[in-house]
């Protein structure tokens, strides 16, 4: 019986040291969703006392998949662990597959910060995130689409001014733009095909492909444009544009459409070659400019490297960490305080921060302990006071540090 009870004592304590680690859960709204179409990911962490420093939470980011923070991504929660109230922190990730099939995210580790009960330092552990797997299919009625376009909607416009005179030589412009709803832009295809007339040539800048949400609903828009060049007579054809998608809302194919043009080019090869050709007087403007244009780039290459060099010692400077620190302080984030705290620390390797601890702790137990000793305003503003008188006795300390290696003066 003794036995027994020394095994069950030990036993006690062990279960007990168990339950205080910290928990790491996934979890998923769904494991299939159609292409395009995004699934909500929640990561939660919970610590049995409070944290000094926000988890390091991980990308989730794969070949094929687009992930996406939404507004307030990260916030604080509290749930009951065994009998007792744990705090911690939930991260939502928005998950948009860009192509049909099976994907699976591994696990991950998530870096956790925590207090330990009745200790003064904190502990920081790795823990895994689970893995998840989900899959993206195609909806019924849009297994033919090629390229493969689901979304709640579907719009293109054109900008294009028709030419009423239009001579070799004389350039327009056609600007393409697709908006779609409910997606990424990425999914958009080339809109304009390659130009096959003899009549014009392309010019085609680089696409512009964006991204913007708006309550939780993701859109994006592809725009491209052209410069077409009257290079010889005849008739010029810039054609239709018709693009077919899947309507999510609708539940059907259906098809966008943006009107083409057609118009004359007049005059001949000739006369844009007596164009370009000019007269010696144009030649010479021509050469001109080429030459203040080169001479503009050297001297925008050196600018541009002294006012690098310039920014690089500002941004290394013991002056500019310290204003990233007050940044940070004003504008209470904890875990960019202690990012630039860090970086501050470098310039003044031999000096005692444990003031300043003590204040993040007390930061910490404000905003993740159920009851403090002070509010968070009063906390914020001490931290303030003391991180300026601590870099006052820092920047003091060097100078005399300074002063006493400096070499005697010469006779």
């Amino acid at each position: 019986m003794r036995i027994l009870a020394l095994l069950i004592l030990c036993w006690l304590p062990a279960q007990a040291c168990a339950q205080q680690t910290p928990l790491v859960t996934v979890e998923m709204t769904q494991t299939e969703t159609v292409l395009g179409q995004p699934l909500t990911v929640r990561i939660k962490v919970l610590v049995p006392t409070f944290s000094p420093a926000p988890p390091e939470f991980p990308s989730l980011e794969i070949p094929g998949v687009l992930v996406r923070l939404p507004e307030r991504a990260s916030g604080p929660i509290s749930e009951d662990v065994n009998g007792e109230t744990w705090s911690g922190v939930q991260r939502s990730y928005r998950v948009y597959p860009l192509r049909p099939g099976e994907f699976e995210i591994p696990a991950q580790t998530v870096r956790i910060t925590y207090a330990q009960d009745g200790g003064i330092d904190p502990i920081v552990v790795d823990l895994n995130a689970d893995a998840i797997s989900f899959v993206a299919t195609i909806p019924p009625g849009a297994e033919n689409l090629d390229p493969m376009i689901v979304a709640n909607g579907f719009s293109m416009t054109e900008t294009l001014d028709p030419p009423q005179d239009f001579e070799v030589g004389d350039a327009i412009t056609r600007t393409v733009q697709a908006n779609i709803a409910g997606t990424t832009g990425i999914l958009i295809p080339p809109l304009v095909g390659e130009n096959t007339s003899i009549t014009l040539r392309a010019y085609p800048k680089d696409p512009d492909v964006s991204d913007s949400e708006e309550r939780g609903v993701l859109s994006g828009t592809r725009t491209e444009t052209i410069t077409y060049l009257g290079v010889g007579p005849g008739d010029a054809v810039l054609p239709p544009i018709a693009v077919d998608w899947f309507n999510l809302q609708t539940g059907q194919v259906e098809t966008t459409r943006v009107d083409g043009v057609t118009f004359a080019v007049t005059g001949s090869a000739a006369s844009l070659s007596g164009r370009n050709n000019g007269t010696g007087l144009w030649v010479a403007i021509v050469v001109g400019l080429i030459l203040c244009g080169v001479l503009a780039w050297v001297l925008r290459a050196r600018l541009r490297h002294r006012m690098t060099t310039v920014r690089n010692r500002w941004n290394n400077s013991e002056w500019s960490a310290s204003r990233r620190v007050h940044a940070a302080i004003n504008a209470r984030d904890l875990s960019v305080v202690y990012t630039a705290l860090n970086a501050w620390l470098k310039h003044h390797p031999h000096s005692n921060p444990d003031a300043l601890n003590a204040v993040l702790a007390r930061i910490g137990r404000a905003r993740y302990a159920p009851r403090s000793d002070a509010g968070p305003d009063a906390i914020w503003a001490d931290l303030s006071r003391q991180f300026r008188e601590f870099r006052r006795r820092c920047r003091v300390q060097a100078r005399h540090t300074q002063g006493a290696a400096a070499l005697p003066r010469l006779n």
